[in-house]
């Protein structure tokens, strides 16, 4: 059985992919991340659901500091 704050991260990780999809600013390794974070949860291995769930959400909140950014030309 999952652990209450292993839950709580998941559901915010949840939350987060959602809100950047929304924003337009989702990186693919945050959709990886909450899919790992998603295979945790199904083995009921709760360190690893919140490890993933953590990193989904530092992934978010990078994709949403670099939205922010002037564009780079090159």
């Amino acid at each position: 059985m999952l652990s209450e704050a292993a839950l709580d991260a998941l559901k915010r990780a949840r939350e987060a992919v959602t809100n950047a999809r929304n924003e337009k600013h989702l990186w693919l390794s945050a959709v990886q991340a909450l899919n790992e974070a998603e295979q945790a949860a199904s083995r009921k291995d709760s360190r690893s659901t919140i490890e993933a769930s953590e990193r989904v959400m530092e992934l978010c909140r990078r994709s949403r500091e670099q939205s922010k950014l002037p564009p780079v030309a090159w």
